[in-house]
């Protein structure tokens, strides 16, 4: 079985977007459907949403050949996203979002805090990549906020990333 991956975002007002990753026949990793919009931190509901959104993660999807109509439908795609978020552009998700990655391999799940670089991208934090003890879903979602409660407290003392 294929690894498969989520990403959960918590936009600046508290929101959190959970979607899920695909890869195309040449490896490209692909936000794709479902993305599930969870308006309170609730750790049940979004241990919910994560588990949702692996099980749909993990397919591997045609490499773009029409660049043109790629980029249409990615529009789609992020729609929801940027949407929630209340920004217009990738740059803008990266700029108001924190994120967390979750992996599943071999029937093991693995968090990830993700920091704003200063090129307004998305680096691995230093707090690392650690394997989640338990994997039902209210497990899954308080980590997950746990996670999110730390690189809060982390980037509010860092001088960097000024409110």
């Amino acid at each position: 079985m294929p690894d498969r991956s989520a990403y959960v975002y918590l936009t600046n007002k508290g929101v959190l977007i959970v979607v899920s990753q695909v890869k195309t026949t040449d490896g490209l990793s692909r936000i794709a459907p479902p993305i599930t919009v969870l308006p309170t931190q609730e750790p049940l509901t979004l241990g919910q949403a994560v588990l949702a959104a692996l099980a749909a993660s993990g397919k591997v999807i045609p490499h773009p050949t029409d660049w043109a109509e790629d980029s249409r439908q990615s529009k789609l795609v992020f729609a929801p996203l940027f949407k929630a978020a209340k920004v217009t552009s990738w740059t803008g998700v990266q700029r108001h979002c924190a994120l967390i990655s979750i992996r599943e391999s071999a029937g093991e799940f693995f968090i990830t805090v993700w920091e704003r670089s200063s090129g307004q991208s998305y680096a691995p934090s230093d707090i690392g990549s650690r394997q989640l003890p338990d994997r039902s879903p209210l497990s899954i979602g308080a980590e997950i906020i746990q996670a999110f409660i730390a690189c809060n407290e982390r980037e509010s003392s860092d001088e960097t990333f000024p409110e």
